[in-house]
């Protein structure tokens, strides 16, 4: 049939006319194959759209996959219509449906003026319903400034420490690792615990994990992250935040290096960008595809690397003040999130602990 229905088309001397966009009173599943000749509709699977109910259209005439065929035919003078699906990976599998006439019958832009004029209710190039487009939150920033306030009501309801309680109720409250058998990655778990219990202050360290391959580096990060926490993975681009935001828990900068041309030329039009990020000062942050982010809240962050970057090594560096340096390199047989997250809430409870009895001996004399 050739990779896509447009080539189909070209291979059968057939010509794609128009597109249905989303949003349309036609749904996909309605569609079905009536004939070998067929004129050129294209319709979307309008998922990512918000659409009104059939409640609130009132007595408003529905048009119908039949309706569609029988105005079509009676422009063309076609016998039938048949569609060909299409599924476009780099928009994330969206599938669309194609139609095409035949040369001889109609010219592209004067078929495409008929279905038009045969469609009064819908309007645009691609026969757009107004009554469902003006129930669409169409400004990207509009869009995503509700999901942030969203978001932000979600986190204010959930800390970290709830989220894991939450997680080992589901999991039957796993038996927590022993520092022993975590080795290096209890320091990591107690690093975590210490940065999501307390409020952190300003050019507090961030934490930078290396080691070689296959020191389960990456992989303890995505453990804590199948536990609920909220984490938020840099790009390759260093100069690309693109889905940043401050209500996540944790920001990770996997496969991090300093010491090649290539980073340097990625570090963008302020190279101070990292060094803010990690003091935890406000910084604007640039996103490929995406309006800037002003990040405000001092996160912790881990960066991630094979070996320590060239930058940390040396003691008086910028970068060396703002990190505490962590090797990995040791392997734990069977990892598992549930004990993760059951020893992350236990170093989290110490923690808490620890501060709570400390406050109370300073206040009181007694206790002393």
């Amino acid at each position: 049939m050739g990779p896509t229905a447009s080539g189909l088309f070209r291979e059968r001397g057939l010509e794609k006319v128009l597109m249905f966009g989303q949003g349309t009173d036609v749904p996909k599943e309605k569609w079905r194959k009536i004939g070998p000749k067929f004129v050129g509709v294209e319709q979307g699977d309008g998922g990512e759209l918000l659409q009104k109910s059939s409640k609130r259209r009132g007595e408003r005439k529905k048009i119908g996959p039949e309706e569609i065929s029988a105005r079509i035919q009676a422009l063309f003078r076609c016998k039938a219509i048949v569609i060909a699906q299409e599924k476009h990976k780099e928009e994330g599998e969206q599938r669309h449906h194609h139609v095409g006439v035949l040369k001889e019958n109609a010219h592209r832009k004067k078929a495409t003026k008929k279905i038009r004029e045969s469609f009064p209710e819908w309007e645009g190039r691609q026969c757009k319903d107004p009554e469902m487009a003006s129930q669409l939150l169409n400004k990207y920033n509009s869009i995503r400034s509700l999901w942030e306030d969203e978001e932000r009501e979600k986190r204010r309801k959930l800390s970290p420490m709830e989220i894991l309680i939450k997680f080992l109720d589901k999991k039957g409250w796993p038996q927590e690792y022993l520092p022993e058998q975590l080795k290096e990655k209890y320091l990591a778990l107690d690093w975590i615990a210490v940065n999501l219990v307390f409020e952190r202050r300003l050019k507090t360290r961030q934490l930078f994990i290396y080691g070689r391959p296959n020191a389960q580096k990456s992989l303890f990060i995505s453990l804590l992250k199948e536990a609920g926490l909220r984490i938020y993975s840099v790009g390759h681009r260093k100069n690309d935040f693109s889905g940043a935001n401050d209500f996540y828990d944790i920001w990770a900068i996997d496969e991090f290096t300093d010491d090649s041309e290539k980073y340097e030329s990625e570090q963008g039009r302020n190279p101070n960008t990292l060094l803010v990020l990690l003091d935890g000062q406000e910084a604007r942050l640039d996103a490929k595809y995406e309006r800037r982010l002003i990040k405000k809240d001092n996160l912790p962050i881990v960066m991630i690397g094979n070996k320590l970057a060239h930058q940390v090594r040396k003691a008086e560096s910028p970068l060396a003040k703002r990190v505490i340096p962590l090797r990995f390199q040791t392997q734990v047989s069977d990892l598992d999130s549930g004990r993760i997250a059951a020893t992350l809430y236990r170093a989290m409870c110490l923690r808490a602990a620890y501060y709570y009895y400390a406050e109370v001996e300073k206040a009181d004399p007694v206790l002393r």
